[in-house]
């Protein structure tokens, strides 16, 4: 299996507010899909939380996904010193 690529979709026309709702509503599906235990959808829209987020990123600081990309590694440095089991 590859890495998780992140990619921009085409926001023109979405107001910045739009896509913080956005990002708001994913969060609301996320959390009603983990009270369900339903799985497949909680992966499903632990997805679009990302996605909607990226595009606050683009739209309010004009990061691109592959901004983001490159400062994956320091995301994963940081996770070496938290107390978490691997799996």
């Amino acid at each position: 299996m590859e890495g998780i690529k992140l990619k921009n979709i085409d926001l023109t026309g979405i107001s910045t507010l739009e896509q913080i709702d956005k990002v708001k509503e994913e969060d609301t599906e996320f959390m009603v899909a983990i009270e369900l235990a339903d799985k497949p959808n909680a992966i499903e829209e632990f997805f679009d939380k990302i996605q909607s987020s990226l595009g606050v990123l683009e739209k309010v600081f004009g990061i691109t996904a592959e901004e983001v990309m490159k400062e994956y590694p320091k995301h994963l440095e940081k996770l070496k010193d938290r107390p978490r089991r691997d799996k």
